[in-house]
């Protein structure tokens, strides 16, 4: 069973090799575990739609299935939770449904009811909150994911340094300065920081440890990679490290996250780091949600776009909708549009179980989506631009 492509496949495979692959994911998910959670069998029957008919997710529009707000789904986080009466068949149906092979391999490489229920448990039960920032809706919200979904992000993790100017640094020191906490941001730094840092400092801003501690650490330590919200690095950490007179690499690399990247605090980035003595600063920006789970998406250059490299993780399209309901109805006036004009973001989980969001507006608008390869790192897939809050309300 696929759960992801490698950068070499990414630059080989053609797009449509890709969406086929997709198509398959979504299939699977749509007959065997959708009607497994209580909101989308209760979805399915109410709308009078058998999900063997759902091939892609143009049919989803094409079924006249409504699209689920964020603010419906706070409401009711229980009902997208994958829970199968009977775990096994549903999961020998789910994995004959993406290839024969598979399934046969599950079914004879098993040889213990100990061994089977250990990777039925892998890949249904919930592992894992990761909390939103709530900057929307005003509370934090959590999408719980799998010890599978867990695995499945720190490979992202390990792609994602893969392209992100991996000629750029030697000898490599981490300190991440995102808020400590059960959410996304800070998680997969640290994930990326033990994969691929030659010294992970393990820190955490926020409650965790004072801005003066940390640049102490700074100090001490000498990090060229500093991971963080622009917000904080540009107006407290930077600032602090400049006043006191901290001396830095003459390389580093600043990757944003969490927030959007204003221009100013970009510059000020650049500016404030060279104060420190970096000579030669890079700053890159990455785009996660809680809602994507494994699915987090880097630049490989500044402005290059945040790349979709997980693209058995979730199928991402943009749409119109026409009207808005108040508060947490369905969203049911809506439309695809084409990925060059962009809009309304929507995604489809389609790789395991844990919450399950199919044809769920996740709350960011983009501007665009490009298709095809990168011209800086050569790798085939889609690539975001121009991402900002869509108005909810």
């Amino acid at each position: 069973m696929r759960e992801a492509f490698s950068i070499e496949e990414l630059r080989y495979l053609t797009l449509e090799k890709i969406e086929r692959l997709q198509n398959v994911k979504f299939r699977a998910g749509a007959k065997n575990l959708l009607p497994e959670t209580k909101f989308y069998a209760g979805l399915f029957k109410k709308y009078r739609v058998d999900p063997h008919n759902l091939k892609t997710v143009d049919d989803w529009q094409k079924q006249g299935l409504p699209l689920v707000n964020k603010f419906y789904y706070m409401k009711h986080l229980e009902d997208f939770i994958v829970r199968p009466k009977n775990p096994f068949s549903t999961h020998l149906e789910y994995l004959r449904e993406l290839s024969f092979s598979d399934a046969m391999d599950f079914t004879t490489n098993v040889v213990s009811r100990q061994a089977l229920a250990k990777k039925l448990k892998y890949f249904y039960h919930p592992k894992m909150p990761l909390f939103s920032g709530g900057t929307q809706s005003g509370k934090p919200t959590p999408t719980f994911v799998t010890s599978t979904q867990l695995h499945n992000l720190r490979n992202t993790m390990a792609k994602a340094i893969q392209i992100m100017s991996p000629e750029y640094l030697k000898d490599t020191v981490g300190i991440n300065l995102f808020p400590y906490g059960p959410h996304l941001a800070w998680y997969s730094v640290q994930i990326a920081f033990d994969i691929g840092a030659d010294l992970n400092l393990a820190t955490a801003a926020g409650n965790a440890m004072r801005t003066k501690d940390l640049i102490k650490m700074a100090d001490s330590f000498k990090p060229n990679i500093f991971a963080g919200m622009a917000e904080y690095i540009a107006n407290k950490f930077l600032p602090a490290a400049a006043r006191n007179k901290v001396k830095l690499p003459k390389k580093a690399l600043f990757v944003n996250g969490a927030e959007k990247m204003s221009d100013k605090n970009k510059e000020k980035i650049i500016r404030l780091a060279k104060k420190t003595g970096i000579k030669e600063p890079l700053v890159l920006d990455f785009y996660g949600a809680s809602e994507l789970k494994e699915d987090v998406m880097p630049e490989c250059m500044p402005n290059s776009g945040f790349h979709h490299i997980a693209q058995l993780s979730n199928i991402i399209r943009t749409v119109k909708i026409n009207k808005m309901p108040k508060g947490d109805k369905l969203i049911t006036d809506w439309e695809f549009t084409k990925p060059e004009e962009g809009g309304a973001a929507i995604i489809w989980n389609i790789n395991g179980a844990g919450t399950l969001l199919n044809g769920y507006l996740i709350g960011d608008k983009y501007e665009k989506i490009i298709k095809g390869r990168c011209p800086n790192c050569r790798i085939k897939t889609e690539r975001i631009f121009g991402i900002s809050r869509l108005k909810l309300k």
